[in-house]
């Protein structure tokens, strides 16, 4: 039998083990998410596939969206997060700086991610959302054919790798989905990769896309 990948509590671990991980949704956004919980909240009982989950704090904005929602959570929770944290606490750079302000205790965040593992640190602060959230540990491509087999997803929020191809393969596999994702403003010394990947998108399908700050939805 294999991994269960959707609707299971296969990934959560045994009762009393998050309750030892320290943890903290570090997010990083650079607004306008509420166009994703806009989207959301036009739903009856949403559900959300989240390609790139980290360590939750969209993915709790969408859950606080409605309180029908459901998110399938998709990500290879790597074991290099730890490493992510120091960089972005030594680096001094501002916007480094304020994705770890409301962290109260960095270097146990660090810890936490060495000694439990990053989906752990990330299950720790999606607790309260048992029932409503389920991970899935993977690379979404190999996971795709799979995952349209059990869920019809809504909304498609995009928090990882944001490629034309990776636009495609979710248009492909989840047709009815609204596709969306945040970097919007990110990238300008590369040419603001995303922005060209959802208008090449948006020309060869004949549709519109909508952009609050860092964030974009397609055919809305």
């Amino acid at each position: 039998m294999g991994k269960p990948t959707v609707y299971s509590d296969y990934w959560w671990p045994k009762k009393g083990l998050l309750e030892r991980v320290y943890s903290h949704p570090v997010a990083l956004d650079g607004g306008g998410k509420e166009l994703v919980e806009q989207i959301i909240k036009g739903f009856s009982k949403p559900t959300v596939l989240e390609i790139g989950v980290f360590l939750g704090g969209s993915t709790i904005r969408w859950l606080d969206a409605h309180p029908r929602c459901t998110v399938v959570g998709v990500d290879l929770f790597e074991d290099s997060w730890d490493r992510i944290i120091e960089r972005y606490r030594t680096q001094n750079k501002p916007w480094m700086a304020k994705v770890l302000s409301d962290v109260e205790d960095v270097q146990g965040l660090i810890d936490s991610l060495q000694e439990f593992g990053s989906l752990n640190c990330a299950l720790r602060n999606l607790i309260e959302y048992r029932g409503r959230f389920f991970p899935v540990v993977g690379d979404f491509r190999q996971l795709c054919e799979e995952l349209a087999s059990s869920i019809k997803p809504d909304v498609i929020f995009l928090d990882a790798d944001k490629s034309e191809a990776l636009l495609e393969l979710c248009a492909e596999h989840f047709p009815a989905a609204i596709l969306t994702g945040d970097d919007w403003t990110w990238g300008a010394d590369q040419g603001y990769p995303i922005q060209k990947a959802v208008n090449a998108y948006c020309e060869r399908h004949g549709v519109g896309h909508k952009v609050d700050r860092a964030t974009w939805a397609i055919g809305i």
